[in-house]
């Protein structure tokens, strides 16, 4: 948490702070059955103006940018940004959350239907760890309401503030809005006003805590059986 506070000043400077405004709201009790983790992703196009530039030369450009998003803690855990709209951007978001979760067998991943997320190489992703595919009704918006609000900020909070010249600058400054002030720095309401990854910290506590204490009653009660 220190090195976002150090960080400010310079995502002020390149115009990242967070525009969007929560409300308050009452914390909500999780039990168990939150902790599972459910993912969805969704795959929107961005674009980078067409522009010539002495220095950098003729860029121009799309981006296709696949996200990744616990919907348990509001944490975006896994993405991939290429110039391309291939299956392998799906399958490189789902890589990067697997290693940022670990253990992922038995989780959901919901989708909309593009073909993407059919594709022969994110079944077989999906086979490989485990994992359970899931995928919306056809014309059911409302079925990635999560990323579409994620989404959403990302256009208010990155895509609008300036021109961007090339790709990459827009790659940079992405990651560094997601990871540096979404999951870390901006609360979430039906979070209790926590960050996504202040309530991860909180729930992995709570659980090792948990399940510390079921061992040590389970030792008692065969101590005082024996």
């Amino acid at each position: 948490m220190a090195s976002v506070v150090q960080d400010a000043p310079k995502l002020r400077e390149v115009g990242l702070g967070n525009r969007h405004r929560t409300s308050s709201a009452e914390p909500r009790l999780y039990t168990a059955q939150h902790l599972v983790l459910s993912v969805r992703v969704l795959c929107r196009r961005v674009t980078a103006e067409t522009r010539q530039d002495a220095d950098m030369g003729f860029l121009s450009g799309k981006l296709y940018f696949c996200a990744i998003k616990d919907v348990c803690s509001g944490r975006v855990v896994g993405y991939s940004i290429d110039s391309r709209m291939k299956s392998l951007l799906a399958v490189q978001a789902l890589e990067n959350a697997v290693q940022v979760r670990g253990d992922v067998a038995g989780c959901v991943v919901h989708s909309d239907r593009g073909s993407q997320f059919r594709s022969r190489k994110m079944l077989r992703a999906l086979v490989r760890h485990r994992m359970v595919g899931s995928m919306g009704r056809v014309g059911s918006s409302g079925d990635n309401a999560a990323m579409e609000s994620f989404f959403a900020l990302l256009q208010k909070n990155v895509l609008n503030r300036r021109t961007w010249i090339t790709r990459e600058q827009l790659r940079i400054a992405m990651v560094t809005w997601i990871e540096r002030i979404y999951n870390r720095r901006r609360r979430q309401a039906r979070l209790g006003r926590l960050t996504p990854i202040e309530f991860e910290t909180i729930m992995n506590t709570t659980v090792a805590t948990a399940a510390w204490l079921g061992v040590m009653s389970r030792g008692v009660v065969s101590a005082i059986r024996s």
